[in-house]
């Protein structure tokens, strides 16, 4: 039985194929609309980013970025160090419903939100929908961060001060 045996960095024609069309197909979009753009010319361009419009959207997307970032820290390190270290009933359960809120895209996640009255449709209901909606990206970085630590590591700065501050050694 003769065995293929292919040498490190040889592709497929049919993967690389795959892969080519798979990348055009996510360019495309992108070009299409820079292509869009240019049409217009630079002035156009200058035109639409100098609008106090385009500035005022600026303004409002940092702004609300500013105030989602902090929220997501909160919630996704809180929830992971729940779900990481205690005894929480439903471990696994929990993380995959912490976790759930990504399976759902943004738009409709703020449709939905927005719907359910007008205090989610302001800025502060704008930063929470996002938080709420990003924070499982947060949470699953510091999850695999904490299940790599030492749990010891955690307890070992309280231990230290301790000691030193009753003379033990």
């Amino acid at each position: 039985m003769a065995r293929i045996t292919r040498r490190r960095g040889d592709v497929s024609p049919g993967l690389f194929a795959l892969c080519a069309i798979v990348g055009i197909l996510v360019v495309l979009p992108i070009a299409i609309i820079a292509f869009q753009a240019f049409q217009g010319g630079t002035s156009a361009i200058a035109d639409a980013l100098g609008a106090s419009s385009s500035r005022t959207l600026l303004l409002h997307t940092v702004l609300v970025s500013v105030v989602a970032t902090p929220i997501c820290g909160v919630i996704g390190v809180g929830a992971a160090w729940f779900v990481e270290r205690t005894r929480l009933p439903g471990r696994r359960l929990w993380a995959l419903l912490l976790v759930a809120p990504l399976t759902v895209p943004l738009f409709v996640t703020s449709y939905a939100w927005a719907t359910l009255g007008v205090a989610l449709q302001g800025f502060l209901g704008a930063a929470g929908i996002i938080a709420f909606s990003y924070y499982p990206i947060v949470f699953l970085l510091v999850a695999v961060s904490l299940r790599g630590l030492d749990p010891a590591l955690e307890v070992a700065p309280y231990t230290t001060s301790r000691r030193s501050a009753h003379g033990d050694r």
